[in-house]
């Protein structure tokens, strides 16, 4: 303990932590520009996302602690000391992860302090918050080896930071779909992967966080046990040096491996649980981590409530996609409408009621070809629903293209007996389509 206690006052972290500290809460509170607060998952994601920009940080003051430590005479010095060596090593890292681990573990706190007045029953995701935790472990121990395996006290560490933060950020972007090749290349990048979105619909699969966790205790295992230099007055650094860049470099390739073979970190999750819903027809359902988004959607069903009875055919219940899955992907039906991330994303989610109304009033409409009267009146008909329900222009997401979006914007604004003349007009023009032979 007493070794300890003098790594942490030796440590650099000493200084900056008030510094990682703001970058640390200034990330996670404009991740998805704050829209996490209030919902469990996006919380959990929020707090992990902050880990992923402190690891590279932590990995560069570890490099640096390490490389200190490595200077001429410093090593003999340590080797001839009665203590073990491990012992040192021991120290010095486990003062860098109380630093990292402070950090995460206080920006954790304040997101769960903020959510727990919106978000209701719950709390933070554990696997969001153990996932966070060792992507620290593995980017401290990282850091550690650079550090002892070199002599450059800036240059280094600063490159092993800056190599760590484009390699977690690159891994955590979402994959695109494309080709046969990249495809592949996609699923590589999935099994990769050390950050989740917070979606309420995906968990973690336990293979997958199991071999994370794991390559964390791993990275500080071998930083603290494996990178002594023997005792023996043969095994000069010059010697032991080769040995052990080889088997780092073997140790990151088993990680790649075990992280490959472990699967997709992410998959969906079972709906077994009630969804929580407004309580007037049409009625709107959603995960129960999305409760926060039900005053927004009982506005949404009192508008769409006000139609004029007769127009559309409104279904009784609207819900989130992902509430109906096949096999992983959202089943796309009248009445459901894009999942909720935010409130940016409340706006798609109207225009999907939209789509849903006109698609659930002419359930057995031909399709139109682009650029048709009957064509022009579906989109009419659906932007004009997406503005209704919407309540105003500023919340409506834009107009799908084709039909006369002005039109609709205009239309909205006049007397109930203009809106429904203009609106059977349309579902007229509609009627009207040709069904191919």
């Amino acid at each position: 303990m007493v070794a300890y206690r003098i790594e942490l006052r030796r440590s650099p972290l000493r200084w900056w932590t008030p510094l990682l500290a703001v970058v640390t809460f200034a990330v996670m509170f404009r991740a998805r520009g704050g829209e996490w607060v209030g919902v469990w998952p996006q919380a959990s994601s929020a707090a992990e996302l902050s880990a992923m920009y402190l690891a590279p940080l932590l990995a560069a003051a570890a490099a640096w602690a390490a490389v200190r430590s490595s200077q001429r005479g410093i090593t003999e010095i340590l080797t001839a000391a009665a203590r073990p060596r491990w012992r040192v090593e021991a120290s010095q890292l486990a003062a860098t992860l109380s630093y990292g681990l402070g950090i995460y573990v206080l920006a954790a706190a304040v997101a769960a302090a903020v959510s727990a007045r919106l978000a209701g029953p719950g709390f933070l995701w554990p696997a969001y918050i153990a996932l966070g935790a060792a992507v620290l472990a593995i980017c401290a121990g990282v850091g550690h080896v650079v550090g002892r395996l070199s002599r450059s006290r800036f240059a280094v560490p600063a490159i092993c930071g800056l190599a760590l933060f484009l390699f977690l950020n690159y891994l955590s972007a979402p994959a695109e779909s494309g080709s046969a090749g990249q495809e592949y290349s996609s699923q590589v990048l999935q099994n990769l992967q050390f950050a989740g979105a917070g979606a309420p619909w995906q968990v973690f699969r336990t293979p997958a966080l199991a071999v994370r966790l794991a390559l964390g205790v791993a990275a500080v295992v071998i930083a603290v046990a494996a990178l002594n230099p023997w005792r023996r007055p043969a095994w000069s650094r010059r010697s032991w040096r080769p040995v052990v860049v080889v088997g780092v470099i073997v140790c990151l390739a088993a990680g790649l491996a075990a992280l490959i073979s472990a699967g997709p970190l992410l998959t969906e999750r079972a709906v077994t649980i009630r969804p929580v819903c407004t309580g007037a027809a049409p009625r709107m359902c959603l995960w129960p981590e999305d409760r926060k988004y039900l005053p927004q959607l009982a506005a949404i069903s009192r508008r769409l409530a006000t139609l004029p009875p007769g127009l559309v055919a409104v279904p009784r219940q609207f819900h989130e996609q992902s509430l109906l899955l096949d096999k992983g992907t959202p089943v796309v039906v009248p009445g459901s409408f894009a999942d909720i991330m935010g409130g940016g994303d409340l706006p798609f989610a109207i225009a999907d009621m939209a789509a849903g109304i006109v698609s659930t009033t002419f359930p057995h409409a031909c399709a139109a070809q682009p650029g048709t009267p009957p064509y022009d009146a579906w989109l009419n008909l659906t932007n004009w629903l997406t503005l209704r329900a919407a309540g105003n222009q500023a919340a409506a997401p834009p107009p799908a293209p084709g039909g006369d979006p002005a039109a609709a914007a205009r239309i909205v604004r006049q007397p109930e007996a203009s809106q429904v003349a203009w609106a059977q007009q349309q579902e007229k023009d509609i009627r009207n389509a040709r069904c191919p032979a």
